[in-house]
């Protein structure tokens, strides 16, 4: 298991410094060495040129990083994992934004029909809307994909609705985006020439 950032920095008593830490390097022992996490994973910079694979030996000589190595089939399980877990990521993506959507206009209609008709019942289902909108739109990870998996077990027609509507809306959004690129390609090069 890959060490967390933190722990590496402890290990090699570095400084912290914004995000990161900062001190010497293992490899040649000079304080250009910098340490960051990203993804949850320690990124290491030797700004003086140090090749990251000698850091790394280095690293594994004082038991700072483990030293087995993945096999070609852990390799693959991990790379299918990450395949599956970004796709699910997207996935879920795509259904925060169609629910989102659906719910805004739920709220949009709510407000309307409150601002005609009054009183506090319709003010009251106008709130509720307005809670779940925000409720989901700021759901992000794993968060997100467990709230896609609940909806999929409580609601599994409506969020297959959602689902679809969301894959309809990225086409949308594609097709508009080629068609500007093919637009965009076919202007003349202006640049440099006098109107």
């Amino acid at each position: 298991m890959t060490p967390a950032a933190g722990e590496l920095a402890a290990g090699l008593e570095l400084k912290r410094v914004g995000r990161g830490w900062r001190g010497a390097c293992p490899v040649h022992g000079g304080s250009s060495f910098t340490l960051n996490e990203r993804d949850g994973r320690p990124v290491w910079t030797c700004w003086s040129g140090c090749d990251r694979g000698a850091i790394l030996t280095e690293l594994r000589a004082r038991g700072l990083w483990p030293s087995h190595e993945e096999t070609p089939e852990q390799r693959e399980q991990r790379r299918r994992a990450w395949i599956e877990q970004r796709r699910r990521m997207e996935e879920a993506e795509l259904w925060r934004r169609a629910a989102v959507a659906e719910l805004e206009a739920r709220q949009q209609a709510a407000l309307e029909d409150a601002e005609q008709h009054g009183g506090p019942a319709r003010w009251l289902k106008w709130t509720d809307c307005a809670a779940a909108t925000y409720s989901i739109a700021r759901l992000k990870g794993d968060e997100l994909t467990r709230r896609l998996d609940y909806e999929r077990q409580v609601r599994p027609r409506s969020t297959a609705r959602l689902l679809a509507a969301g894959r309809a809306d990225q086409r949308e959004a594609e097709a508009i985006a080629r068609l500007i690129v093919a637009m965009i390609a076919a202007e003349p090069n202006t640049k440099g020439r006098a109107a």
